[in-house]
């Protein structure tokens, strides 16, 4: 499930590597994402085939997430998993939030793949600021993202029971404390492919 797939950007393209990396590896892998630039309704594309849901997945104002993505990519899981069940399921970041939502993790498993973390940008703004780079820009960024994380539906708590990946050692810490997850069920999977598998 993930929100952003068109145009260019690190979460477009890590999903496609890491779609082709499934694929590669030997499973069946089908895309639920935002609706397409042409409106088509599904599509086969890199060797998957790609569900479109007729709804933006982000917005310009808090909450970010765009209420209509999480209903109706939520909507469109079921149906899919109506006809064939899923065997698991990975969030692009916090694309699959509506799923939390309406409990599909009580029975399809849920792996999210965090790409950053609110308590490290904030303490990143902090330092900025006390050292005077743009202080209002920084101070902006900080009420912004706080929004962001705090006000999306349980943005901050709601992947708890789910296993989780974040990109680098680094990163584990603050991205366990920002979404009170469970250390055990957090990996470092870098760039969310495990070579080694």
């Amino acid at each position: 499930v993930a929100g952003y797939v068109h145009g260019i950007g690190g979460m477009q393209d890590h999903t496609v590597d890491l779609v082709r990396g499934l694929l590669a590896a030997g499973h069946e892998v089908e895309v639920i994402t935002r609706r397409h630039p042409e409106g088509a309704e599904s599509a086969e594309y890199a060797g998957a085939l790609w569900h479109f849901v007729d709804a933006p997945s982000a917005r310009g104002r808090l909450p970010m997430r765009h209420p209509a993505w999480h209903r109706a990519s939520t909507t469109r899981f079921g149906e899919l998993h109506g006809r064939r069940p899923f065997d698991v399921v990975h969030s692009e970041s916090t694309s699959a939030l509506g799923l939390l939502h309406r409990g599909w993790h009580k029975r399809v498993p849920i792996a999210v793949k965090f790409h950053g973390n609110y308590l490290s940008f904030v303490r990143t703004a902090i330092r900025r600021i006390v050292a005077r780079e743009d202080t209002v820009r920084e101070a902006k960024g900080i009420v912004w993202t706080s929004g962001a994380h705090f006000l999306t539906r349980g943005n901050w708590y709601r992947f708890r029971p789910c296993e989780a990946m974040v990109p680098s050692r680094a990163q584990m810490r603050d991205t366990v404390r920002s979404c009170l997850l469970r250390p055990s069920r957090t990996h470092v999977v870098p760039n969310g492919i495990d070579g080694g598998a």
